[in-house]
């Protein structure tokens, strides 16, 4: 219903939203909302020229479900943290965001740091010095500069962002009326000639949750029953088969250890290895 009025709104008031102050591009002024009108609203717009544009869900849904049940990224921002890597030496640099994860791999160990409300670079870096030096002792962090053991061997410094997933778990179509309500048939047809078209031009529509929406046309009806009153209405049906989710938290991936366990033909048992990448 909202994306939809939006779609109205954008198409009958291209340069800002809506207003009983100003004339749409059709002419006469509009009035968009999701919802179903107010009767005593329409007694005292319609006589006065303003036309009513109305959002509404028509009739029962139907389930359409026909998709695997998989996580996408929704929103991935960029880490706002960089690390350098100079010899033994990481710097950390650019601003400090909550729930970023540092990490250095180094000597076929790898340390991970996530961010917290309140750090600095000086305290990421210390915090992250910290668990270097529980397997590198002699490592230590002075401002945003860790440095590690001369003998160190840093592979990579990384830092990866948090973000959001979205889940499709459920999929339904929708006829949905776009209702416009006005004092006269010119002023009706007017309206509708410029929303039809604008809402007709899209395939889909692209839903809050990033999700795709499809969209099509699916009929029209006049009702000119209630004229005698000042009211002629017209609905533009559209089918609207769109998602219902779920979100979860996300986490760039900056460490991957590999637990790797030899074949050696039967010979007993190998011990394994731990691998960082």
């Amino acid at each position: 219903m909202n994306v939809l009025a939006q779609t109205v709104a954008g198409a009958l008031y291209p340069s800002g939203a809506a207003s009983k102050a100003s004339p749409s591009v059709a002419g006469p002024v509009v009035s968009i909302y999701p919802g179903w009108p107010d009767a005593q609203q329409l007694d005292i717009d319609l006589p006065k020229g303003i036309v009513h544009v109305n959002v509404y869900p028509w009739k029962q849904d139907r389930n359409t479900t026909r998709y695997m049940k998989t996580w996408q990224d929704q929103v991935l921002p960029a880490p706002t943290i960089t690390m350098a890597v100079n010899g033994v030496t990481v710097t950390l640099g650019g601003t400090v965001g909550v729930g970023q994860n540092l990490a250095i791999l180094a000597n076929g160990l790898a340390w991970v740091y996530q961010t917290v409300q309140g750090d600095s670079l000086t305290s990421a870096a210390a915090a992250l010095a910290a668990l270097i030096n529980q397997n590198l002792p002699g490592t230590s962090a002075s401002g945003a500069v860790i440095t590690l053991p001369a003998t160190a061997r840093i592979l990579a410094a990384r830092v990866g962002g948090s973000g959001t997933g979205a889940m499709d778990i459920r999929n339904q179509e929708r006829i949905m009326m776009v209702g416009i309500w006005a004092g006269k048939p010119a002023a009706r047809d007017a309206v509708a000639k410029v929303i039809d078209p604008a809402i007709s031009a899209n395939s889909f529509l692209v839903m809050p949750d990033s999700f795709a929406a499809r969209i099509i046309y699916h009929g029209s009806l006049f009702n000119d029953s209630e004229q005698k009153m000042g009211i002629y209405r017209r609905d533009l049906l559209y089918s609207v088969d769109y998602a219902t989710t779920i979100t979860t938290q996300t986490w760039e991936v900056v460490v991957v250890e590999l637990d790797i366990t030899p074949n050696m033909g039967g010979a007993g048992n190998t011990p394994g290895v731990t691998v960082y990448e």
